[in-house]
Formats: C-alpha cells, structure tokens, sequence
C-alpha cells in the first residue's frame, strides 16, 4: 500500500504478544479507559481499545522507537489514522467498491501459513495469540478485507497521478538532503529463446486434453481434475476458477473461446502461448465472463532443449567474437519486454534479482557473458538465455540524472500521498465523523 500515515501502519495479522499485553492493560483503573468509545465515523464505533492495541502493535514493530501508550499525542496520531480508514471504507462502500471474496482469502491463505511457518504449527499460533484457527482466521479476513478495499479505492482514484518534470525535480531539490542512498546496482542484459516443443510433443498434450474433456463429460470433477493436472499455479488450487473477467483481460484465443461458450459447457482444447487450455463457461453478465480452466504445459523433449542450448551457444561465441550483444538480442531474442532495448533488463540490487537471475550472475565478471540457462519469464513461461553483466554501480547519493527512475518513482509517491491527503480532509466534511 503506497499511502501510509508514518505513526498507522495497516495491520493484517496481529503482532505476537500484542494479547498477551493487551490483557495486561485491561485491569484495574485503566479498564474505564480502554471500554469506552474514542471516535465515531458514520455507523460505526472506533473503541478506545482499538487504539491502545494498535499503538501496541506498533511498539511491537518498530523495536528501539519510544513510543508511549500513554502520551495522549501518540494516542491522537494513531486516532487520526484510524479514523481516516474508516472514511475511506465508508466511501468505498458509498461508491460501490468491492473486493473478490477469492483474492481475500487467497491473501489470507498466505499470510496464515507464513505466521505458522515463523512458529511452527497451527497448535503454537492457537497458542500465542489465545484463539482457535476459526477465530483467528475470522479476525483476520475482516482486517485483510478492509485493507484490499482502501487500496482500490486508492487505486482508482489515484493511480493516474503523475508528477510532471517539474514536479520531480521541485521534489529532488526539496528533499535531495534526505533521500536515501541507492544500493549496489547490477545492470544487466540477456538474450532468451522460448523452449517450442515438438509437433509430436503438441499431440501427445492435446491427447490428454481430449482424454480429461472425455472424462468431464462423462460426470468427472472439473475442479479435482484441475487441481491434479492444471499448470496454472494461480487457479489450480481454486479448483481452475478464474472469477467474473472483463474483455481484454485474457490472451485472445481464450477469450473468443470464452465468449463462444454456452453456460456450463466445456471448451476443446485451445492452444495459446502458454499451453493448451480446457475451459468451462460459468456464468456471465454484461461484458463479464465467469470462467474455469485446466491449462496443460506441453512438454518439451530433451533434443529441443539441447537444440536451443547449442543455438544460444552460438549466439554467445559471436558476441565474444565482437559482434554487438545489443543487436544480436534486438535480431533473436524472444523476450518481447526486453527485445526492442538490445535485451536491456535494468538495474538491480542485489534483494531485487531473482534466483534466476542471481544464480547466472554469480561466477560472471563485469562484461562477460553466462553459459546458456534456463530462466522464467512468466509464472507459465519458461526460455533458455545467455546474460550479460553490463556493469557494477557502486552504492552512491541518488543522482537526479542517472537515477532518474528512482527519482521519478519517489516522486509519484510523494505526489499520490499529496493528492490523498486532500482528499481525506474532503472526506472529512462531507462523511460525518466525531471523536468523544
């Protein structure tokens, strides 16, 4: 989430402890304080131990900041923030602004599982925080539900917002003193050729195809059957559900196979760059179709992978040779994002490399070019390429010039939190809102 008050962060799963403190607190001549009500924003009641948790919440992650429970003024900044969430979801409501039950608990999915991984097991969450999993999980998907709302509204309302170059350079000069260093970068440069496999090898994929449509026609679960042979990691584990998906959102053989479907009816194989694909039709409304897929990777065999090893071996020697690694990736690479730019990826620290990307650079020097590897360009395409380390940029001040991305990046932040703070005073006088 982009705009965040620096005294309120958004919590999603609470901080360990934050209970066991909180229970604490809730005794004696403090429990008059923390029952009663700080603030109310429309319908709904912001108690004042709501605030209290979250200031604690807070000394929980921000460990060596001396943050006080009891400073009425950390009370307020943290009110404050509470309240404008509650405008913001109240507008989001107003506005009609929802978010899929599917991606809510997806989200949950992952923040549950990396909480159990940190402890150990469901039965030491349970443990730690005094609740079941029922309860926890019940906690949790409103916190997350509310927090993906604020985000699209703020996505719709502010993700055109882009500074100008006046704004960024008015926002370099004003703030140039305290930006922070740009890490080590590694620029880099690769040439990739996607793995195509074998007519033989598209048939033997399609025979699968036609032996699962067979066996879905004949009463089999789409969704089971997803599960065990789809390659799609997004919806394999929803059973293939894709949701209510506007036009354009899919590559174009999948949405005319879509659209030409009828309710509940199932799809013959449809080839795409990603596999082929069995699609069923769930539902559809206005421009919107519900649909469910099986997508089934074709496999290439091992005389295709040493084929395009031995090409890009070729293409390596030639750059070594003095030819230009630039042209040779604008002529061959089969990256499209990175094609036009001579095979130009970027920079990159080093926290932002992926393992693929890390793993090729490792044994290379400045200038030299990886053995052939394999690397994925997209959660369902994979490619062979060789990589160039282009150059190593020592950690160093932003510089308005060099680092201009960067910069404009920041930029773009500082102007969307700009524009949001109007708004939430806008907000303010429209939305009634009151703190006892």
């Amino acid at each position: 989430m982009i705009f965040m008050n620096k005294f309120y962060l958004v919590v999603i799963i609470f901080c360990f402890s934050v209970i066991n403190i909180h229970s604490q607190v809730v005794s004696g001549s403090k429990r008059q304080l923390i029952d009663g009500v700080a603030a109310v924003v429309g319908n709904e009641v912001i108690l004042k131990s709501n605030i209290i948790q979250q200031i604690y919440i807070l000394i929980q992650q921000k460990q060596g900041n001396n943050l006080d429970v009891n400073d009425p003024k950390v009370f307020q900044q943290i009110l404050n923030s509470v309240i404008d969430e509650k405008l913001v979801l109240a507008q989001a409501k107003e506005d009609s602004i929802t978010v899929n039950d599917d991606e809510v608990q997806q989200a949950l999915d992952m923040r549950l599982s990396g909480l159990i991984q940190q402890v150990g097991s469901e039965e030491r969450l349970e443990k730690i925080y005094g609740m079941t999993m029922v309860q926890i999980r019940n906690e949790a998907r409103e916190l997350i539900k509310s927090q993906m709302l604020v985000e699209n509204i703020q996505r719709r309302k502010f993700s055109n917002v882009k500074p100008t170059e006046n704004d960024i350079n008015e926002f370099y000069s004003s703030y140039k003193d305290s930006l922070p260093y740009v890490p080590e970068q590694f620029e880099i440069k690769h040439l990739a050729l996607k793995i195509k496999p074998s007519q033989n090898a598209k048939e033997l994929t399609i025979a699968l195809a036609n032996k699962i449509i067979d066996s879905l026609k004949n009463g089999g679960d789409f969704s089971d059957f997803a599960k065990r042979y789809s390659s799609d990691p997004g919806s394999a584990v929803k059973g293939g559900d894709l949701g209510f998906v506007g036009e354009g959102k899919f590559v174009k053989p999948f949405e005319d196979a879509a659209k030409q479907l009828s309710i509940m009816e199932i799809s013959k194989p449809i080839e795409t760059q990603f596999g082929f694909h069995i699609i069923q039709l769930l539902d559809k409304k206005n421009n919107e179709h519900h649909t469910r897929h099986i997508l089934l990777k074709v496999i290439e065999s091992d005389v295709d992978k040493t084929n395009l090893i031995n090409r890009l071996n070729e293409l390596k020697n030639k750059a070594n040779s003095g030819e230009s690694f630039d042209s040779l990736a604008k002529k061959f690479s089969e990256d499209e994002s990175s094609r036009g730019s001579g095979g130009n990826l970027g920079k990159f620290s080093s926290e932002q490399l992926t393992p693929d990307y890390k793993r090729d650079l490792s044994n290379l020097k400045v200038g030299e070019i990886s053995n052939p590897s394999i690397v994925s360009l997209s959660p369902t395409e994979n490619a062979y390429h060789i990589l160039k380390f282009s150059q190593k940029i020592p950690a160093h001040k932003l510089d308005p010039k060099e680092d201009r991305i960067q910069l404009a990046r920041m930029a773009t932040v500082y102007k969307q939190n700009k524009e949001y703070s109007k708004w939430l005073v806008e907000l303010r006088s429209k939305i009634y809102w009151e703190i006892k």
